[in-house]
């Protein structure tokens, strides 16, 4: 019989139906290298956030794929975007991806990862990207990178309904001094997600600026030389 918790098994099936959703979308040799990470930090991630108070969170986690090398079973934006679906519609983008970069430094690099405690931050649904940035971090949170805003929306593509989308900690392009600069969001064009860039200072209708409380990630190789292949590196 189960010592777990009520909160622990709500947050379980949550959890479940995250992988299920990218169980759908990815090939073999990607759920090797990336879903299997994420589904043996499990009790970790939940217990993380039972620990942050999100028992009753509308979006407690979301699992975040790994993009930034390739390498065998890593994927890329460019087909993550392409698992973001409104109906029959799915994902594309209108810009060069090789030029997103990401303005915080402290996010994993090497294994698929866990963002939690995912914040819409909707009373910021009126300002420029550079004040809703300020504003997560005052507050001590993380501004939402494309590559989890992407991540993100596979789970819950219902918000480009309503919402423009802006990964106000990513930037496109290296602007140059006195340049005004840019930054991705994602948005339904007529019914399909589509990734596209917009300038910093401006303020576009209708548009949130996800955050996060951590990043929670595996230690990698090193935990796999020790024989610990799932240990905890803790929060990011």
């Amino acid at each position: 019989m189960s010592n777990k918790s009520s909160e622990f098994l709500k947050l379980q099936d949550f959890f479940y139906w995250l992988i299920k959703n990218l169980e759908k979308r990815v090939t073999p040799s990607e759920y090797k290298a990336q879903i299997s990470y994420l589904r043996c930090i499990k009790r970790k991630v939940i217990t993380q956030a039972l620990d942050d108070g999100l028992a009753v969170a509308d979006i407690p986690f979301i699992p975040v794929l790994q993009s930034r090398i390739i390498s065998a079973g890593w994927i890329l934006i460019s087909r993550q975007i392409t698992f973001v679906r409104i109906g029959e519609n799915i994902g594309r983008y209108n810009l060069f991806l090789n030029k997103i970069s990401d303005l915080t430094a402290k996010i994993p690099t090497l294994f698929p990862y866990f963002t939690i405690g995912i914040n819409l931050n909707m009373d910021l649904t009126n300002v420029n990207v550079s004040s809703a940035r300020k504003i997560i971090r005052e507050r001590g949170e993380k501004p939402l990178t494309l590559a989890e805003c992407v991540s993100l929306l596979i789970h819950k593509p219902e918000l480009l309904e309503k919402y423009k989308v802006i990964a106000c900690d990513s930037e496109y392009g290296q602007p140059k001094e006195g340049r005004r600069h840019r930054t991705p969001f994602i948005f339904s064009d007529e019914g399909i997600p589509t990734i596209k860039w917009c300038f910093s200072d401006e303020i576009r209708e209708d548009s949130i600026y996800p955050s996060c409380i951590r990043r929670v990630g595996t230690i990698g190789l090193k935990a796999i030389i020790q024989g610990r292949r799932w240990r905890m590196v803790g929060p990011i």
